[in-house]
């Protein structure tokens, strides 16, 4: 017997009688091959629609496998010893959803955009996982179970009623990503990877949530190291920025930056993080004191669960902040070694570095020189989000380093000018300076490829004083 549904849509009573309409569900046959497309391979002769109630029964030949183009159902059951696979199509269902067999999406596209509220139950997914998900429901979308997004989760409308349950996964080649585009917004306390192919030294990180604290990297790094492994930065410091940052009811404040050594081991790490995914304009007010040591450099970091565009046209307000981003990238044989790199008006140091700032990073800005103190605000909003599973996250040290600089009162361009300094080999903050220094390593910091006329380029490289980051 072919199952039926009841629609309650459209409901009208007539005292104790109601009316209601009566949808015939469209049964899966495979009987011709496992194309979703295929009218044969369904009870009906017809192609699912939108409105169309699909069963996936137990048994049959063939199993749908969509590797292309959109497969639509309003509800979807899926029998025991049946299975759905969505390879690198897309599959969008309106109603509710039950899976008795197997599904499985993790190289695939989900939308729900039903026009009443629609959950994704527990174990829905094969090894709960599941490529792109994306919510286009006024009404919400609860999540009943762990789910492992692994590429571009996106809500165009509505709540999507997280829970604990979500994890932005990352792996060597991509790390999953909330678009910055969608309308909707997430909720509940979400969990975002950031893998690493090689644990060694110090690496630069930013929370992208609004609540999380220090506590939240106990498993990175040992908070109750006799000497520190975390440190936060202020540029207002007479000495050295450094500043230990182990407490663990500490916040990690969206849009600062923050050094953690994450030990000895070159194996790969999964960095993990948990919180309210920050979906809002973030601003931090920052200064140029014109300390000897910090010189106006402060610590940032992409404070959103998605990569961003230090070029983008729109969304980023830098008032007295220099066009330059600088990233820090470990050594390889000395866990307090590593070098900078950077990218200066558009310009790249080492031909990697680029304006993508990765989800998770930590990088340096500098506040413009003039009349000190020189006051600096660095704002960003959603508009400045991009989707890129796989940009650089800067962690190991790049070998060939492209600087320049001005000679004063010569006209020039394309001019190569290096200054080698390496971190010291003991950690940052460990000599009587409270600071970096320069040791006999001679690795080269990075400035900018940038004429004027009058032969002034914008770039900097390390002074004569060992700094804790490039100047």
């Amino acid at each position: 017997m072919t199952p039926t549904t009841l629609s309650l849509s459209g409901l009208t009573n007539l005292g104790f009688l109601a009316v209601a309409e009566m949808i015939a569900a469209i049964n899966w046959t495979g009987n011709l091959s496992n194309n979703w497309y295929t009218g044969g391979n369904w009870s009906t002769g017809a192609v699912p629609v939108q409105t169309s109630n699909v069963v996936i029964p137990t048994g049959r030949p063939n199993y749908p496998d969509i590797t292309t183009g959109t497969a639509t159902a309003n509800d979807l059951a899926i029998q025991s010893g049946a299975n759905v696979t969505v390879t690198t199509g897309l599959l969008r269902i309106s109603g509710a959803m039950t899976n008795s067999g197997t599904f499985t999406a993790s190289a695939g596209s989900l939308e729900l955009n039903g026009a009443t509220a629609q959950t994704i139950p527990a174990a829905f997914f094969t090894g709960n996982e599941i490529r792109n998900l994306t919510i286009n429901n006024a009404a919400g979308v609860t999540l009943g179970g762990t789910l492992l997004v692994n590429g571009v989760l996106k809500i165009t409308t509505g709540t999507f009623a997280s829970g604990t349950f979500l994890i932005l996964g990352s792996i060597a080649t991509r790390t999953a990503l909330i678009d910055g585009a969608g309308g909707g917004q997430v909720t509940g306390t979400v969990t975002m990877q950031r893998y690493v192919a090689s644990r060694f030294g110090y690496k630069y990180l930013s929370s992208p949530f609004q609540s999380a604290t220090v506590n939240e990297l106990s498993n990175e790094v040992n908070l109750a190291a006799t000497f520190p492994e975390l440190y936060s930065y202020d540029e207002n410091k007479t000495a050295s920025g450094w500043t230990a940052y182990t407490t663990a009811a500490n916040p990690l404040t969206p849009m600062r930056g923050y050094a953690a050594n994450l030990g000895a081991t070159t194996a790969p790490l999964t960095i993990d993080i948990k919180g309210t995914v920050t979906n809002s304009a973030v601003s931090l007010p920052l200064a140029n004191n014109n300390r000897e040591y910090t010189k106006g450099f402060h610590l940032v970091g992409n404070p959103y669960p998605s990569p961003i565009d230090w070029d983008a046209a729109s969304g980023w307000t830098r008032t007295n902040i220099d066009n330059a981003i600088y990233y820090f990238n470990a050594g390889t044989a000395d866990r307090y070694v590593g070098t900078y790199s950077s990218y200066i008006n558009g310009v790249s140091s080492d031909g990697v570095t680029n304006g993508i700032v990765p989800s998770m990073q930590g990088f340096f800005v500098h506040v413009s020189d003039g009349v000190y103190p020189v006051s600096g605000t660095l704002t960003v909003t959603n508009t400045v989000r991009v989707n890129d599973l796989a940009p650089v996250f800067h962690r190991r040290p790049r070998r060939i380093c492209r600087c320049c600089g001005y000679l004063r009162g010569l006209r020039m361009k394309g001019t190569l000018l290096i200054r080698r300094y390496c971190i010291s080999t003991t950690q940052p903050p460990k000599d009587t300076t409270n600071r970096w220094r320069p040791s006999n390593c001679e690795i080269p910091m990075c400035a900018c490829l940038t004429w004027y006329s009058k032969g002034r380029g914008t770039g900097r490289s390390p002074s004569t004083h060992g700094q804790t980051k490039p100047r």
